[in-house]
């Protein structure tokens, strides 16, 4: 099969955001970088959405629940936005196909990563090519915004979100 999507979500780095929690705010700049695609603008800044996921008794921006609550009140009524657990890629292949990027949480090694994420990550799935067997990312750890298109090998992908359980966050209308 030679399935192959790649959804043309703009690349957002939090290593280029001037605030010093830059390090911190993987899930916002993931998050803020699909409501962008869905929404057809670049109007939201991570700055911005990272100051309304703020969960001030962790200390964290990364909390799921409430970035994913804030996209919904984001793009409004008609979307339905949630975390989940999925069990198999295809799930994240069925919202692509869809026209739907999906963010995941992975942690550990992953061949041609900006960081070790030893303590996890957020980054976008913008589409899969079964030929190469890649999983093209917006990945916000690199240094620049024109950096974070990624392909990272399939394997290496799957090990990495399986070691978070499958962690998603789902969009739909």
């Amino acid at each position: 099969e030679n399935l192959s999507v790649n959804l043309k979500v703009i690349g957002l780095s939090q290593m280029a955001l001037s605030d010093e929690r830059h390090l911190r705010l993987c899930s916002p700049t993931s998050t803020t970088a699909v409501i962008n695609f869905l929404s057809g603008t670049s109007e939201l800044s991570p700055i911005e959405f990272a100051n309304s996921v703020v969960d001030s008794a962790f200390d964290i921006y990364g909390n799921w629940i409430l970035n994913t609550a804030q996209a919904s009140h984001v793009l409004g009524k008609s979307w339905h936005c949630f975390v989940a657990r999925l069990s198999t890629f295809n799930q994240i292949i069925d919202q692509l196909m869809k026209g739907y990027p999906v963010v995941v949480s992975v942690r550990g090694p992953l061949k041609g990563s900006a960081l070790p994420y030893d303590s996890g990550h957020l980054l976008v799935v913008t589409g899969y090519d079964a030929k190469n067997q890649e999983v093209f990312c917006m990945d916000p750890a690199f240094p620049a915004d024109d950096l974070t298109h990624v392909k990272y090998p399939v394997n290496e992908f799957l090990t990495a979100w399986s070691r978070r359980q499958g962690v998603a966050y789902i969009f739909n209308q």
